[in-house]
């Protein structure tokens, strides 16, 4: 039975049956066929026309960021470090309209690499921080998600030690979330710790050369840039800061994650729920975001894309309604963040070897 036939009589029960499973295997099915990626490359293709809010970060961090060459940091509102002027060139080329299409194009890749189906991959594209991250054409899903993907993807190839190397400079691009995920990537492959010489000198070669140039060196430049910092972005970073350690001392900071976590981590127990690869890694980026002075709540879109799910979906959609409708957001935005992000760990299931299994059975049973 091919689709023509479906829609010709669509009032056959059979046939309506028929279409309601190819539907179901559309969209609740891992991402595999040529339908489905059609679907990923039509909304990333759709992703161009959506309204940007200003302070666009596409224009904040790339307007005249070579302009000046060594100079860069004279001004005081560049803050992101040395090593930037170099892996930021393709984030300015493919421009705002660019960062967009290859930020869901990337999720579509996450998506397919885990063997999420299309209604995971909606409830990660059409949720609220994601919407947020790209109405501003941000780039962190191309820092903090798009590195871990060409770490896992060069694998075992002949590409590997260039594509690590270059995955672990990417994420340097945004320390004060990636430090984690950086160390985390390093220690799983801590068996072969020969191989990781060759990405790290990769590392080196992008990171440490543009670092120690210039009078004073461009690191000392920049960090200077981020103690004194200008006033737009103090300002834009005391109401759009999600990390906990700026409103707690960090001691109190580090007490309380562990605490929460726990508490997590005992009630996916109970429920039986099964900690995942993408729970390690969002709870990573996570910790690191909560801890460090600064994280951008665009920077979290990147976490939650690791542990999609409708339940959090609905969660992120419930806490911005009401805390919008009855109190200032801003003002209590770590904690909401905070508690967002456990309602994602928790609601998060990755597909399993049992629902392969049910999923051949259907299949079977249809074709029968």
């Amino acid at each position: 039975m091919n689709n023509r036939s479906i829609l010709v009589n669509p009032g056959s029960p059979t046939r309506l049956q028929a279409f309601i499973y190819h539907l179901k295997q559309l969209f609740i099915t891992p991402i595999a066929s040529r339908q489905q990626f059609g679907v990923i490359l039509t909304l990333a293709f759709l992703y161009l026309f959506i309204p940007q809010i200003s302070p666009v970060d596409w224009d904040l961090n790339t307007k005249d960021l070579w302009a000046a060459g060594l100079n860069v940091y004279a001004d005081p509102s560049k803050v992101y470090p040395p090593w930037g002027l170099i892996l930021m060139v393709p984030y300015y080329l493919m421009r705002a309209e660019g960062a967009r299409l290859f930020s869901v194009l990337v999720i579509g890749w996450l998506s397919y690499r885990r063997r999420w189906s299309l209604a995971m991959f909606f409830a990660i594209v059409l949720s609220p921080f994601f919407l947020v991250t790209m109405s501003k054409s941000n780039m962190d899903i191309l820092v903090l998600v798009f590195p871990v993907l060409l770490w896992e993807t060069v694998q075992g190839t002949r590409w590997q030690t260039v594509g690590r190397g270059l995955a672990l400079s990417i994420l340097l691009l945004k320390p004060q979330g990636a430090i984690l995920i950086w160390l985390y990537l390093l220690w799983t492959s801590r068996e072969d710790w020969q191989g990781l010489i060759k990405p790290l000198l990769v590392v080196a070669l992008f990171v440490i050369p543009i670092s120690i140039i210039g009078s004073p060196p461009l690191i000392l430049q920049w960090l200077n840039n981020l103690v004194n910092t200008t006033p737009q972005n103090a300002y834009y970073w005391s109401v759009n800061n999600i990390s906990l350690s700026s409103y707690l001392s960090p001691l109190s900071a580090v007490v309380v994650l562990i605490i929460l976590f726990a508490l997590l981590l005992v009630a996916m127990r109970l429920k039986e729920k099964h900690w995942s690869n993408g729970h390690t890694i969002a709870s990573l980026l996570l910790v690191s975001m909560f801890l460090s002075p600064y994280t951008s709540q665009q920077s979290f879109s990147s976490a939650l894309a690791y542990i999609p799910s409708w339940g959090s979906y609905f969660v992120q959609s419930l806490v911005l309604i009401v805390s919008f409708k009855f109190f200032d957001y801003w003002d209590f935005i770590p904690l909401l963040i905070l508690t967002i992000g456990l309602a994602s760990l928790y609601f998060h299931q990755p597909r399993s070897t049992r629902d392969d299994i049910q999923e051949s059975l259907v299949q079977e049973k249809v074709k029968s």
